[in-house]
C-alpha cells in the first residue's frame, strides 16, 4: 500500500511540485462584488473567498475590542485603562496607526515576538537531560529581544544566529547571537557513551536549524531518502557535516554552562572597556621599555652581588621562603614552618589530615602516602597567589612502583577552591611517570597546563621544582626534576 501511495504521489505533477518549493508568482487581484469593503490588496483576496462561500465579512469590531486585540497581538499584554481611554478619545483618522506605532516602539514588542523564536530555538535555562541543571542563556535571549526591537534585517539576524562568532572582528553581540547553536540539551549522566551523545548534539542542531530556517523536518533522511520532501540521505549528512566538527564533549556538566564561554560585562562596564584598553596599552608600552632602562643598572648589581657571594647555591636561606616545611616532627598532627628564621620547632601552620604515616625523608623527615587513601598536609593560609604573581614550589619526592599492576599517582602540592571549577594551582603526577602543573580559573574552560619533559623515576628520591613567572601563559611555567 505504501509503495502504491508513493508511486501515485510522484506521478502527480501538481503534488510532486509542492507549492512550498515553488517561487512566489504575482497573481492578479480577484474581482469582488462589494468594492467598498476592501481597504488593501489582501482584503480583495479575503473577500473574494468569502463571496465564493456565500459568506459576508463580520462587522468591524468596536474600538475597545480593536485596541485590546492589537495590544495583545503586539505585546502579549492587555492595554491599560489609560491607553484604552486615550484611543477612544482620539478621533483623528490616524488613531489606529498611532497605536500601532506606539506598540511597535514598546520594549514589550520585542519580548512578545521573541517568544516564538525562543520556542523554535529550543531555548531554556536548564541542561534538559539527566539532572536538568541550571545554565545561563539569558544574554542570548535578551539579544533576540533587542533584535526585534531594533527591527534588525532578517538576513543579518540569520547570519549572526548561525555563525556570528565566525565573522571577521565579530562584536560581543554577534558572538552571543551564535548561542543559537548552544541551546541544545546536554547531559552529564554517568555511564553514557561520549561519542553517542556528541553525535546526538549535532543531530539536534541539524533538526533545529532545518526546522527554523528551511521549514522542513529532516529527521526521515537521517536513515533513508525522505519519502515526501526532496531531501536525500546524502543531503542530510552533507548538512550534518557542518555541525559534526564542533568541539563539544559528549559528557558535559549540569552545574553550569559548558565551555567555550565568554564574559559579558554590564552596560556600565562595557562603556569603560575602550578607556581601560587604551590605558592598558599605555602601561604595557611603559613596561616594555623598562628592560632597556634598567639593563645597565642590573648588570652592575649582578656584578656586585657576584663578588659578595662565592657560590649562590650554597647560600640559600629558608628565611627567604614564604613556607618551609622540613617535616622533622616525626609524630603528631602539627607541622612546623621553618621559614622566616624562627627558632625551635617553628610556627605551627600545618596540620595532618587523614592517615599519612611519618617516615624518613631525603633531607629530614617526611610522609608516606598510600594509593587510594584520603590523606594530606593542610596549610590553610599559604599559596594564595594571584595569576600575575610569580612563585616557586619545591619538594623531595620518592614515587613508588608497587609491582602489583598499579603504580602510585596523585596530587603533590595544590591550592584549589572547592567545587567543580578547581580554581587555583595543582602539581601532580600520573602513572605515565610525568609531572603536570595546572593553573586554572575554571579547569575545563580557562586553564593552562604543562607536562614535564623528563620522566620521574620510581623508587628513587628526586628533587622537584616548579617555577612560574606570572605571565598567565603556559610558557611561563617550568618543571625541573633534579635541576633538569
Amino acid at each position: 500500500m505504501f509503495g502504491v501511495f508513493t508511486e501515485s504521489f510522484a506521478a502527480e505533477e501538481t503534488i510532486r511540485r509542492h507549492w512550498s518549493f515553488l517561487a512566489p508568482q504575482a497573481v492578479p487581484r480577484p474581482e469582488v462584488t462589494d468594492n467598498a469593503w476592501p481597504r488593501n490588496e489582501v482584503d480583495h483576496f479575503i473577500l473574494a473567498h468569502l463571496e465564493r462561500e456565500g459568506l459576508a465579512p463580520s462587522p468591524e469590531a468596536d474600538r475597545e475590542t480593536l485596541i485590546r486585540r492589537l495590544t495583545l497581538d503586539l505585546t502579549g499584554l492587555p492595554p491599560t485603562l489609560e491607553e484604552v481611554d486615550a484611543f477612544l478619545a482620539d478621533k483623528s483618522p490616524e488613531a489606529y496607526e498611532k497605536v500601532v506605532d506606539r506598540l511597535l516602539a514598546s520594549p514589550r514588542y520585542g519580548e512578545r515576538m521573541a517568544v516564538m523564536w525562543l520556542d523554535l530555538a529550543r531555548y531554556g535555562d536548564t541542561s534538559v537531560y539527566h539532572q536538568d541543571g541550571a545554565r545561563e542563556m539569558w544574554a542570548w535571549r535578551d539579544g533576540i529581544i533587542e533584535a526585534y526591537n531594533a527591527n534588525k534585517p532578517f538576513d543579518r539576524f540569520s547570519i549572526d544566529q548561525l555563525a556570528g562568532d565566525l565573522l571577521p572582528d565579530a562584536t560581543l553581540a554577534q558572538r552571543v547571537a551564535s548561542g543559537f547553536n548552544r541551546n541544545n540539551g546536554t547531559t552529564d549522566e554517568g555511564g553514557l557513551i561520549e561519542e553517542e551523545m556528541r553525535v546526538e548534539y549535532a543531530v539536534d542542531r541539524v533538526k533545529t536549524t532545518a526546522t527554523t530556517w528551511l521549514g522542513l523536518t529532516l529527521e526521515c533522511a537521517q536513515c533513508h531518502d525522505h519519502f515526501y520532501d526532496p531531501i536525500s540521505q546524502v543531503d542530510y549528512y552533507k548538512f550534518f557535516a557542518f555541525f559534526n566538527v564542533s568541539g563539544d564533549k559528549g559528557k558535559q556538566t549540569s552545574a553550569r554552562n559548558a565551555p567555550p564561554l565568554i564574559e559579558i560585562p554590564d552596560e556600565e562596564n562595557e562603556r569603560k572597556l575602550p578607556a581601560v584598553a587604551a590605558q592598558r596599552a599605555e602601561n604595557q608600552a611603559r613596561i616594555d621599555g623598562y628592560p632597556d632602562e634598567i639593563a645597565p643598572k642590573l648588570r652592575g648589581w649582578v656584578k656586585e652581588l657576584g663578588a659578595r657571594i662565592a657560590d649562590p647555591k650554597e647560600n640559600f636561606d629558608p628565611r627567604d621562603a614564604l613556607l618551609h616545611l622540613t617535616l622533622d616532627e616525626a609524630e603528631g598532627e602539627q607541622v612546623g614552618d621553618r621559614a622566616h628564621g624562627l627558632p625551635g620547632p617553628g610556627l605551627q601552620r600545618g596540620r595532618v589530615v587523614g592517615t599519612p604515616r611519618w617516615a624518613p625523608g631525603r633531607t629530614g623527615g617526611g610522609f608516606e602516602f598510600k594509593e587510594g587513601e584520603e590523606a594530606f598536609l593542610e596549610v590553610a593560609d599559604a599559596g594564595d597567589f594571584e595569576r600575575d604573581q610569580p612563585f616557586t614550589l619545591s619538594l623531595w619526592l620518592r614515587p613508588v612502583k608497587t609491582g602489583e599492576g598499579k603504580d602510585s599517582q596523585g596530587s603533590l602540592l595544590a591550592r584549589l577552591e572547592e567545587g567543580e571549577s578547581r580554581r587555583g594551582f595543582e602539581l601532580y603526577y600520573e602513572t605515565n611517570q610525568r609531572l603536570y602543573m595546572q593553573l586554572a580559573h575554571e579547569a575545563e574552560s580557562s586553564a593552562i597546563r604543562i607536562r614535564s619533559e623528563r620522566e620521574i623515576r620510581w623508587n628513587k628520591w628526586q628533587h622537584i621544582c616548579v617555577t612560574y613567572d606570572g605571565s598567565s601563559t603556559a610558557g611561563g611555567i617550568r618543571i625541573f626534576v633534579d635541576g633538569v
